[in-house]
């Protein structure tokens, strides 16, 4: 692998980021943060803005009728205040986060109860955070791309349920900006047609809609196209501001060291991702999903693969985090 001991770090992604305006950030991984002291201070070092990647999902916050836990949420929300970070909510709803005891509840009390659990994390932190993932995922895959059907949020609260989720977060802090979360979404195709449509009808009905997340899990080999910048444009030619928010870009490795090749070829997609982002009109935030190899969730979901993140498993920078700085310098 290429020296990565020759990386310039002198200036963090931080500081250019905020000569160009751009929120920089990364999820945050909660048990390495309180365990791993390099952990910490190489995210306050490099990011601006941080999101939980499980903390604030309904699963660990919402415990009962009225009961929450937000020891973890509260913890998150401490150490951005303390090195001057914005926070983002993940996320709201989300098929695959739905507390257990819920599934048991009397459907025609869960409205009320889903509005109030709104109302109690978006109030909590209001002020605090800055932007809120209110649904996650609503849409399926494939050619056919709409809404999924059977998610328990469909089922219970009907097939309005993005319309109520966003005017209940609304409702909870008028102020905070309010985005629609998705993967597979980046270029033109069925899912992103999807995802346009989707956000267009909410914008119509004049529902408190600010942005589109583009979560940007990618495939090694990845770079932009004029697919992405058409896809990007009509959501910003909407009203819309959109946001890179989950990016990794993976490779496999069959349990073998990633080669030079491998990394060249992800600092060139990662590079793209950053100009991207930079270049076209709407994009506010740009976070990717984990930033050291050691705390990724890519090796425990898709076997055979990993190494998708600027920082290797030592959190030493990778060339992706060079490509991330240079794009942010404009060289």
């Amino acid at each position: 692998m290429l020296n990565s001991s020759r990386i310039d770090v002198s200036a963090p992604l931080r500081e250019l980021a905020a000569l160009r305006r751009l929120p920089v950030g990364t999820c945050v991984d909660m048990a390495a943060l309180a365990g791993d002291p390099e952990y910490a201070a190489v995210l306050a070092r490099e990011f601006d803005m941080v999101v939980a990647e499980n903390a604030f999902k309904p699963h660990s916050v919402w415990m009962g009728p009225r009961e929450y836990d937000f020891s973890q949420t509260n913890r998150l929300a401490e150490f951005a205040s303390r090195h001057h970070m914005t926070l983002r909510g993940h996320t709201l709803l989300w098929h695959q986060s739905v507390p257990k005891w819920l599934r048991t509840a009397p459907v025609a009390q869960i409205p009320g109860l889903v509005r109030e659990y709104i109302h109690a994390i978006v109030g909590r932190y209001r002020g605090v955070i800055t932007v809120w993932d209110v649904v996650n995922e609503a849409l399926t895959d494939g050619e056919a791309s709409g809404m999924r059907t059977e998610s328990f949020w469909y089922k219970t609260l009907g097939p309005d349920y993005v319309r109520l989720a966003f005017t209940w977060a609304h409702e909870a802090d008028p102020d905070v900006r309010l985005f629609y979360n998705d993967y597979e979404a980046e270029d033109m195709g069925a899912k992103s047609n999807a995802v346009f449509g989707l956000v267009k009808e909410l914008k119509s009905l004049g529902v408190p809609i600010h942005g589109v997340g583009l979560q940007a899990h990618l495939i090694n080999g990845w770079r932009a196209s004029e697919d992405n910048r058409t896809n990007v444009r009509r959501i910003a030619g909407l009203g819309l501001e959109w946001q890179v928010t989950e990016a990794d870009i993976r490779m496999q490795l069959e349990g073998n060291p990633p080669s030079d090749e491998q990394v060249e070829v992800q600092a060139a997609g990662y590079r793209d991702l950053m100009e991207l982002c930079l270049t076209e009109p709407g994009c506010t935030g740009f976070v990717t999903w984990g930033f050291s190899d050691a705390h990724s969730w890519i090796p425990g979901f898709r076997k055979g693969w990993g190494a998708a993140l600027p920082f290797d498993i030592h959190f030493r920078p990778k060339p992706a985090y060079l490509a991330l700085s240079d794009a942010l310098r404009g060289c």
